[in-house]
């Protein structure tokens, strides 16, 4: 909480600018780093591609914006 900051009804405000995310997504356990090496080479994987932006450019030095890029992945032979 920022230190003697209130809002209007005299409550703290809570200073956002000092949080840290780490952004993790689940997979099952047998997808190990291997398995996914063996997925990979036995893949073709599209150039087109979707962005999906965690960070608000307007907000966000461009240095600091994180962005996810989701690209289609389909077996070859």
């Amino acid at each position: 909480m920022a230190r003697g900051r209130k809002d209007a009804d005299g409550r703290p405000v809570l200073d956002k600018s000092a949080f840290e995310y780490e952004i993790m997504i689940r997979q099952p356990d047998f997808v190990t780093s291997g398995f996914a090496a063996q997925v990979l080479d036995r893949a073709a994987v599209s150039m087109v591609h979707r962005e999906i932006y965690l960070s608000d450019p307007r907000r966000v030095a461009p240095d600091k914006q994180r962005t996810v890029l989701r690209v289609q992945v389909r077996t070859v032979g």
